[in-house]
């Protein structure tokens, strides 16, 4: 750990009377893997609970590359660079220890890591000591970079350090029953994932302009942004001595219309049309489970 942190904290507290109480919880405060929890409420009744959390995802701590960033999601390569690495492998025998030895004397040190960030706000109530109603909304952010490979030809790979910029928004809100002769639940959750860079652009090493027999560039789309939801109804009840009627019911939808990119990124070349500007995607499911246990 790096300067002033605090390892763990836990305060509880509640009125004489007995009928609420909060409680707070830290740990690793100000380190990358920090959670603090609050919760309030009162017995028997309404309750909240605001979750801070942090996850580091370390991918590696000695990264390295020649690739420049250029904007968001776009890495180039210095010309002189391009143009040494053209030149080694014009002339043969290909010299495998000078291409390494100019790849590595631009090469600078590259973070490869994501810090994934999520708050999340949860509340229940008890209406009476059968019935639950309860909401939660989270917020996820990931940022930072991971390697991704991508490639040319089958001779020309590169590995990149993707941006991560994502972010994830979730709803959900349910309600329970719970009896002598058996429970319930109705569960409707609604979910966002936003990814803020839509694709990846990097310079071809092997050829510094475009033409007919290879492209100067290269571009690949990344995780799409989407919809999810889904509407649930669960329960089980008691139906004869012993015998138990379960089953679960569902309807979902995911969404998805990120923009298609165009066929080619290299300006030689006369792409075709693309049949539509984006996806337009739906996919509808469904889950029906009954069973009878005796």
């Amino acid at each position: 750990p790096m300067g002033g942190y605090l390892e763990s904290l836990s305060v509880f507290g509640e009125p004489k009377d007995g009928a609420r109480f909060g409680e707070l919880t830290a740990l690793h405060v100000q380190q990358a893997d920090q959670r603090i929890q609050l919760r309030l409420g009162t017995y028997g009744g309404q309750k909240w609970q605001l979750t801070l959390d942090r996850t580091p995802h370390l991918f590696s701590t000695t990264g390295m590359s020649a690739f420049q960033s250029a904007g968001l999601g776009v890495f180039t390569l210095p010309d002189p660079l391009q143009t040494t690495l053209n030149t080694i492998v014009a002339t043969p025998p290909l010299d495998t220890a000078a291409f390494g030895a100019a790849l590595n004397g631009a090469a600078s040190p590259t973070a490869l890591s994501v810090q994934q960030r999520t708050t999340t706000l949860t509340w229940s109530r008890n209406a009476n000591p059968g019935l639950t109603y309860s909401a939660s909304y989270s917020a996820e952010n990931r940022s930072g970079s991971r390697p991704i490979g991508t490639t040319f030809y089958l001779g020309s790979q590169n590995e990149l350090p993707e941006p991560v910029f994502h972010r994830t928004r979730e709803l959900t809100a349910s309600v329970e029953y719970s009896g002598d002769r058996g429970a319930g639940c109705l569960e409707v959750r609604r979910s966002r994932f936003t990814n803020q860079v839509p694709s990846l652009t990097w310079d071809n090493p092997l050829q510094l302009v475009d033409g007919v027999g290879g492209s100067s560039q290269g571009r690949m789309a990344l995780d799409p942004s989407n919809d999810a939801s889904d509407v649930s109804l669960s329960g089980a009840v008691h139906v004869a001595d012993g015998a138990i009627l379960s089953g679960v019911f569902s309807r979902g939808r995911w969404e998805q219309n990120a923009p298609f990119l165009p066929f080619t990124i290299n300006s030689a070349l006369a792409p075709p049309a693309l049949p539509a500007p984006s996806l337009g995607g739906r996919i509808d499911t469904s889950l029906e489970s009954l069973n009878l246990d005796l």
